[in-house]
């Protein structure tokens, strides 16, 4: 009921799903920004052994062990979540199949990583690409989105079959070599670099 001219009701109905997509945007940008500013670091954990006292010995044995725990273990494992993420933004977001998806989600984020041992400035924009692109979409098509098209997807993505959880660990397995490979690659040169 209107109240000096003010519909309360009406005011809500229009508001409401403008703060339903003013929520999800936020989310989105800031997820994204978090991803591409994490995933284009070549080094993504920093070590400081300093703390560690005078003992090289202890530093030494320190570093490798802490080297393969971050590069060899974590990395691989952070990395492959932003790619589950990634896949899982790009399933709401597009009407392509779960394979075609996860292609491409496992094509960007291994290019980024790529990038990153390259030139860290080059797999950040890279990473903005196609996260902003489809938000762009998102903002000038947003009747693609409606909230029953993303609530089939998402309860769509819930009941995944044998094949795809074996195609996620094959490209878990790639992520963990495609880290290893880059970094023996960037230690060959940064050895040689030292010289």
């Amino acid at each position: 009921m209107p109240i000096g001219g003010f519909d309360h009701s009406q005011f809500l109905r229009e508001v409401y799903p403008i703060s339903l997509y003013v929520l999800g945007a936020a989310i989105y940008v800031i997820f994204i920004w978090h991803f591409y500013k994490n995933l284009g670091k070549r080094d993504i954990f920093k070590l400081d052994l300093s703390k560690y006292g005078d003992n090289e010995s202890v530093k030494k044995d320190l570093s490798v062990f802490l080297y393969v725990l971050e590069y060899i273990i974590f990395l691989p494992f952070i990395t492959f979540f932003w790619f589950i993420i990634m896949a899982i933004f790009l399933f709401i977001l597009s009407n392509t199949t779960v394979n075609t998806i996860l292609i491409i989600s496992i094509t960007l984020v291994a290019t980024i990583r790529i990038a990153a041992y390259y030139k860290e400035e080059l797999a950040v924009e890279l990473g903005k690409i196609l996260p902003f692109t489809l938000l762009a979409i998102f903002v000038t098509e947003p009747f693609l989105f409606s909230r029953s098209t993303i609530l089939g997807k998402l309860g769509s993505m819930l009941s995944i079959d044998k094949g795809i959880l074996v195609t996620l660990f094959d490209y878990l397995i790639f992520i963990i070599i495609l880290e290893i490979f880059l970094r023996i690659i960037y230690s060959i040169f940064a050895f040689f670099r030292a010289d």
